[in-house]
């Protein structure tokens, strides 16, 4: 498979979300079980999608070499909960740099955690967002971040800040994922979503079918 690191980082404005028209589907949110049709779930987590979400991820697990499971780390987050990690990033970065005028600031984060306050919703709110990896047999993350680690620099998905063996990994999960409909998120090679007003802009399209939802029954935010 060639290795393709010069693709474009792309942008997503939150004038440009805001754009989108949500025409909500009414569709419903359902949990993923561990080891539902070999995927596998972060230990301390509950996963709820979209129902074709869940079914579209059944299709990518399908097709993944043998010996690799898709490893769910978050789906569907509350708006409160959407809420803390946000208040809560941007005060990281505001100490971190106290130097930073607010419009500045405001950029940094919202481009890693959606704000919770704007006309668009948070895709993870939708229920058509989830963040993932890939996990092998002996229950081992398959390497996307070397030599680095989990580093802001080397978050956006095509980055020369990897390896080519993480290079390589991420276009696995990428041309996996979007050959089901999903879109990745450029800025996090984690991030992929369906339906919802990211997956709008990154398709071309005015509108979307996936607005913000009440939790579903059962579910409690982590605690991490």
């Amino acid at each position: 498979m060639a290795v393709r690191t010069n693709r474009p980082v792309t942008r997503e404005p939150i004038a440009a979300l805001n754009r989108v028209t949500i025409t909500e589907n009414n569709g419903p949110l359902v949990e993923i079980a561990n080891g539902q049709t070999g995927i596998l779930i972060r230990p301390d987590r509950r996963i709820w999608v979209r129902a074709p979400v869940a079914e579209m991820l059944r299709r990518v697990q399908q097709s993944l070499p043998t010996g690799l499971h898709l490893y769910l780390l978050e789906g569907y987050r509350s708006r409160e909960r959407q809420r803390v990690i946000y208040e809560r990033f941007w005060a990281e970065w505001r100490e971190r740099r106290p130097d930073w005028p607010r419009n500045i600031l405001q950029r940094h984060v919202y481009r890693f955690v959606a704000p919770p306050h704007e006309k668009s919703p948070p895709g993870h709110c939708t229920g058509g967002a989830i963040d993932l990896s890939l996990i092998d047999d002996t229950g081992q993350e398959i390497d996307f971040v070397s030599p680095r680690g989990l580093k802001i620099a080397n978050a956006p998905t095509w980055s020369e800040d990897v390896s080519p063996t993480a290079q390589a990994n991420r276009e696995l999960l990428f041309e996996a994922m979007e050959a089901q409909g999903f879109k990745n998120y450029p800025q996090e090679w984690w991030h992929y979503s369906f339906g919802d007003s990211g997956w709008a802009v990154r398709t071309g399209r005015k509108t979307c079918f996936y607005g913000a939802l009440d939790p579903p029954p059962g579910y409690e935010p982590p605690v991490a």
